[in-house]
């Protein structure tokens, strides 16, 4: 049954007629991190243009990001002043916070949604900082509650990973769609569990997070007798690189897997983030704008990684497998039908051939390609969910 939105507020805690809040007190804190640490952000930009602005009307002069003199004690003054005040307005609010309400934040699809940019974008700083909002990995029920390492039992396991920027609310089904889970569990009679996880940290560490939960999950005698990957975008890319520490770590679960589906996962590369580095580059080659470029990198580590589709840490080329075995479906959309625009634009983020990957490895695997639809159309788009209901239906009976 699709879940309705009164029946995720009353999973999130809520009572059907209470006023939904998206901003919990519990937030505050990490807000106030996240704006001191913009402030600290912006001052060293423009002290960095301030510096290269004044030492190219000083030839002989080399440049630096960091101005000296009274101009130079200024700026340090500003940014002391700023971590004195972030420092105090973080300790303050969390304060605040206790005493208003120490109630868990409400987990609705509005603040899921908004929290899943965020970490998208900033997730490798939000974790590394330690913020209350970055994201931790979890396997959830299709209900949004966190999933138990003792909940599955001997049925198969329907694995469902999303892409980046969104969360494992992406998965849930609309009022005219009802989506991918409950289509695909069916066929195996499998269990729908589904990953939620800060889509901006690398795809290596969400890899072995993800490696780490599936061994739990079947480390036990009672545990899956299969396991069945569904994968959107950058999932495809994180289930890989699970494949990969699985190996390493001599894991049995990979094992297990009968069926993997990889519907747009960028295998070779995204040319979106090939562009920005491009920019990034561009920004680098004159003194004046070289401050310019620190704003490019402040992407994610995740959103970097698709550059080149990359799915490891190491910089070393091994024969580590990175594909489960069994049976896989490489899904690519297309906006258009209409030769050679669709191979080169794709679904609009992900270009055909990179979602084919016709040069992988893999064995059994099948290749289609959905015409005039968008990368995000792949997660509820009626025709899809029935072509892939009826692809895993035929490979289970063989």
């Amino acid at each position: 049954m699709p879940t309705t939105d009164a029946s995720s507020s009353e999973a999130a805690g809520e009572s059907p007629g209470a006023p939904r809040r998206h901003v919990h007190p519990a937030d505050l804190p990490g807000l106030a991190q996240l704006a001191t640490e913009a402030t600290l952000g912006t001052t060293r930009l423009v002290e960095a243009v301030h510096a290269a602005v004044w030492a190219s009307l000083r030839p002989g002069v080399e440049a630096s990001s960091r101005t000296a003199g009274l101009t130079g004690f200024v700026y340090r003054a500003v940014r002391r002043i700023t971590r004195l005040a972030g420092s105090s307005a973080g300790q303050a609010l969390g304060a605040v916070a206790q005493t208003l309400d120490s109630t868990p934040p409400p987990d609705t699809d509005e603040r899921r949604r908004a929290l899943s940019i965020l970490n998208g974008v900033f997730g490798d700083h939000l974790a590394a900082s330690d913020s209350p909002l970055a994201c931790s990995f979890s396997l959830r029920t299709p209900a949004g509650q966190r999933l138990p390492a003792s909940a599955t039992d001997a049925a198969p396991l329907v694995v469902f990973v999303h892409g980046l920027c969104l969360s494992d609310r992406a998965w849930a089904p609309t009022a005219d769609r009802p989506g991918h889970v409950d289509a695909l569990a069916a066929p195996v009679g499998g269990t729908p569990v589904l990953a939620r996880y800060n889509t901006g940290r690398s795809i290596s560490e969400n890899g072995r997070a993800l490696s780490e939960h599936l061994s739990r999950l079947t480390g036990r005698s009672a545990g899956p007798s299969r396991i069945v990957l569904v994968t959107h975008s950058m999932g495809g890319l994180v289930t890989r690189s699970a494949v990969r520490h699985a190996h390493r770590a001599a894991a049995r679960w990979p094992h297990l897997v009968t069926n993997t589906i990889y519907l747009g996962t960028p295998h070779r590369g995204s040319p979106l983030e090939r562009a920005g580095t491009w920019v990034e580059q561009q920004l680098r080659r004159t003194p004046v704008t070289a401050p310019f470029a620190s704003l490019a990198t402040l992407r994610s580590r995740g959103i970097q990684d698709l550059r080149r589709g990359t799915i490891a840490s190491d910089a070393a080329h091994d024969d580590t497998p990175d594909r489960p075995p069994g049976r896989s479906l490489y899904v690519a959309a297309a906006l258009t039908s209409r030769p050679p625009a669709r191979d080169a634009v794709g679904d609009g983020l992900v270009p055909v051939a990179s979602a084919l990957d016709a040069s992988s490895p893999t064995r059994s695997a099948t290749r289609e390609v959905v015409e005039n639809r968008g990368h995000l159309d792949l997660l509820h788009d009626p025709a899809v969910t029935e072509h892939l209901r009826r692809w895993l239906s035929t490979t289970s009976d063989a």
